[in-house]
């Protein structure tokens, strides 16, 4: 009975100098075949890190990034002449680290700040030079949420950038989120200063706008792997205000997937919970999962024909919840554990539950 999104988090480019920041840092990846830059964006202007030069032969075939939202990591592949090579990026406890995974016979030669090393497989790199270098803002690393809106074509990211269908874009969008700081990014000009309109809204409930807006916000918003940007450089058009000196494109990710979070879920208190609030409607079937409400109680919601269809909630907290539905829904059978044959219950009433165990919502009545 339990609620579960089989879809891996792993979009992926083909294209020399993709753009990806690593999860839970403010560094951005240039990743060329035979060059990697690093700079920092957590302000306004970015500006260079470090710059490493590989030792690699081209023509590169089937060179590949891959961001990994599953561990939370960058990696990046392919066939040179010399030799297959793969090395991921990720944070560590006090830095920001290249790793050889896979080396050419003799090791992978590394050329950065004028110093060149052999890498042998299983050895690494920093990133950053000083500790000043290091701006690691660490998000919820431990998230289980996972959402789906019923794509599974393969994410390679120029297609799905091609086809703007928000649909496959959001769920990666709301995973990538969870490795940013939520409160630390400041938002107030350039394609940030969508973030306000889009909270507006949320707030109005306003179901047939709202996808426009996050694909607007998106398509002016991001480049690359998704690495936010405030500043359209694509000129699409969009007319937004100046950037002031202290805004960081990372706002993008950070409250960008807070407020996506909140198409599907809204917490008016600890134990008062909107479900599927202001779900556009163009998303008619979903799952999203161990949604973190209450205390530490974990809330999973499936919809299909853009109606609730069943909910889990495996809960920690002994009291009284309340639970807003989409209000074309007026009852709904609740059961404690597999084997209760349940009790219909009206939608708008309050419902005292028990810790420590899993309750079961289906059979949504019109």
């Amino acid at each position: 009975m339990d609620i579960r999104v089989a879809q891996r988090f792993r979009p992926y480019s083909h294209k020399p100098g993709t753009r990806v920041v690593v999860p839970g840092t403010t560094l951005r990846l240039e990743v060329f075949p035979s060059l990697l830059r690093v700079h920092s964006v957590e302000t306004r202007i970015p500006h260079l890190v470090s710059e490493i030069d590989l030792d690699v032969t081209g023509p590169v075939e089937k060179f590949t990034v891959c961001l990994d939202l599953e561990k939370g990591r960058v990696r990046v592949w392919g066939h040179a002449q010399n030799g297959y090579y793969r090395y991921a990026v990720s944070a560590k406890e006090n830095s920001v680290a290249l790793l050889v995974e896979r080396a050419p016979e003799h090791g992978l030669n590394v050329e950065s700040g004028g110093s060149v090393r052999c890498l042998q497989i299983g050895e690494e790199l920093s990133l950053t030079s000083t500790a000043a270098d290091i701006p690691i803002h660490r998000g919820l690393f431990d998230s289980q949420e996972r959402l789906s809106l019923g794509c599974n074509k393969a994410a390679n990211w120029e297609r799905v950038s091609e086809r703007l269908n928000m649909s496959e874009i959001t769920p990666f969008w709301l995973r990538y989120g969870a490795f940013v700081s939520p409160d630390f990014w400041r938002c107030g000009g350039g394609t940030a200063a969508q973030l306000p309109k889009f909270a507006e809204l949320l707030v109005d409930k306003a179901h047939t706008h709202v996808e426009d807006h996050i694909r607007s916000l998106f398509l002016q918003g991001f480049d690359g792997l998704l690495a936010p940007r405030l500043v359209d450089t694509d000129h699409h058009g969009f007319v937004n205000p100046p950037v002031h000196d202290d805004d960081s494109p990372m706002a993008l990710l950070s409250m960008g997937a807070r407020l996506l979070r909140q198409l599907f879920i809204q917490e008016f208190d600890k134990y008062h919970v909107d479900v599927l609030p202001v779900l556009p409607p163009s998303w008619h079937c979903g799952r999203f999962i161990n949604i973190a409400c209450g205390t530490e109680s974990r809330l999973s919601i499936e919809w299909t024909k853009k109606t609730l269809r069943r909910m889990v909630l495996r809960c920690e907290d002994s009291t009284e919840w309340t639970f807003s539905f989409p209000h074309s829904l007026k009852s709904f059978r609740l059961r404690r554990g597999t084997k209760d044959s349940g009790r219909s219950l009206d939608t708008s009433k309050p419902i005292k539950l028990d810790a420590g165990y899993q309750y079961f919502f289906d059979n949504f009545q019109s």
